[in-house]
């Protein structure tokens, strides 16, 4: 048997081949819940329901992108000549980069807009779209650095090629990693000033930021492709075989992991209208805000009218104190539970909720008819 014709282990491997399967399925049946959810609940999808799509349909391509250079290249082993096998495993891993800058950015985007439809002020909309604006530029640096690392382009891929590449190339792929891994750090703590200002206890809130750091998973995935790509990079280099590209496999597996367990973090928190009664990540807001607005657990009001007119009470003071503001009085035409929006009754320092269905306040009014 010729030495072209020898077997040389491949960058596909049955795991990663697996992973390619279940979890971008995972995460399609996750965007699928968030649709359903949304529709469920508003009739509508909102931009970063649109945003998470293409996320993860770049998610996808990554999938794509193996499976392709597993039927060309071979699973677990090369088939064919080796130099065939390599120039389709160096295409897969420059064609890679694309659909995952493209995901990793896109899904950030998506949680950032998501926070800003929840929390209204004008300072962190500022600064929520600013970094979108800043995650959006660099996913456009990283994908046009990849198009251009190898002169000419197609040089990327060419086994025999004498120093193709415009940059040390290494250096980019870990520099990507880690920046990715940081903005995953940062958007994960990007609601804690705004959850901060919220008039409720300090257990309540960190239940609020609990809901959003259900996203924790992206940056501990992160971080470990991060660990892979550093080491499996070194080890490529002090590689000479012509199948080096092989011990980046498990830096290559970490990288499909990412962007879907990112959109699958992503989605986790839209999923409360999914559960019936009042398991819902709005209910659990608007039941702290209503408590705020209400007294924070003042009981036995007593309504106030003249010539037998009937009202409804709402405390509206948020001190611990018996000093009370004055009440307002609310007609009782309709008796049933309706929509209340903040209003005037947002004090300075309070961030304020979206004007959206899924995000009013909703009290009970419980009426008590004045004896005479």
């Amino acid at each position: 048997m010729s030495s072209s014709e020898l077997k040389s282990p491949s960058l596909v491997t049955t795991s990663l081949l697996t992973v390619s399967i279940i979890f971008p399925i995972l995460g399609t049946i996750a965007v699928c819940l968030r649709i359903y959810a949304s529709f469920l609940k508003s009739r509508r999808l909102f931009l970063d329901d649109y945003i998470i799509i293409l996320a993860q349909l770049c998610a996808w391509g990554i999938s794509i992108d193996t499976f392709t250079a597993a039927s060309i290249g071979g699973l677990n082993y090369t088939k064919g000549d080796v130099i065939s096998a390599t120039i389709a495993f160096l295409r897969a891993l420059w064609i890679e980069g694309f659909p995952l800058v493209g995901s990793l950015a896109l899904v950030k985007i998506s949680i950032l807009l998501f926070y800003a439809r929840i929390f209204v002020t004008r300072p962190f909309r500022i600064a929520t779209y600013t970094f979108v604006a800043v995650l959006a530029c660099w996913g456009i640096a990283i994908a046009v650095a990849q198009l251009l690392c190898a002169s000419p382009i197609n040089a990327a891929w060419d086994p025999y090629a004498v120093n193709p590449l415009r940059y040390d190339y290494n250096a980019f792929s870990e520099a990507f990693a880690g920046m990715s891994m940081v903005f995953d750090i940062i958007v994960l703590c990007f609601p804690i000033p705004a959850v901060y200002r919220l008039q409720m206890s300090t257990r309540q809130k960190l239940q609020v930021m609990g809901i959003f750091w259900l996203g924790l998973f992206c940056c501990i995935s992160s971080a470990i492709r991060f660990y892979y790509i550093y080491s499996d990079i070194h080890q490529s280099v002090a590689s000479n075989n012509v199948n080096r590209y092989a011990v980046v496999t498990t830096a290559f597996t970490w990288g499909t992991i990412e962007p879907n367990a990112s959109i699958i973090s992503a989605c986790l928190p839209l999923y409360g209208n999914l559960f019936g009664g009042d398991k819902k990540l709005g209910f659990y807001i608007r039941s702290w805000f209503s408590r705020l607005t209400s007294g924070s657990g003042s009981t036995g009001d007593q309504s106030r009218g003249s010539k037998g007119k009937a009202y409804n009470s709402v405390d509206t003071s948020g001190s611990s104190s018996h000093h009370r503001r004055e009440w307002q009085k609310l007609d009782i035409r309709t008796h049933h539970t309706s929509d209340i929006e903040l209003g005037h009754t947002v004090t300075d320092d309070q961030v304020p909720l979206a004007r959206e269905p899924q995000m009013q306040i909703m009290i009970s009014r419980s009426f008590i008819q004045e004896t005479a």
